[in-house]
């Protein structure tokens, strides 16, 4: 994933042209569920850097949501579109 960014942003001088624009990624799902588990295995095998988040702080920093307390998030802030 990493080598991705850098051939990007090698296109983006070649074009002249904004091609990723960084968001940040949150995922949210029920604690400790295998969908969770499988993300964050995923993140860790490819040693991407993200955060495990708890309801009450995904609705802190997130106002946008009202996540129950029964979930969680990982947050990975380099994700871009």
């Amino acid at each position: 994933m990493r080598a991705a960014y850098s051939l990007w942003f090698a296109l983006e001088k070649e074009a002249k042209e904004t091609l990723y624009i960084k968001t940040g990624e949150l995922d949210f799902g029920l604690i400790n569920s295998p969908s969770m588990q499988e993300v964050a295995n995923s993140m860790r095998q490819e040693n991407i850097p993200y955060q495990t988040l708890t309801a009450t702080e995904i609705n802190k920093r997130f106002p946008q949501f009202n996540i129950p307390e029964t979930m969680e998030g990982l947050y990975q802030e380099d994700t871009g579109i």
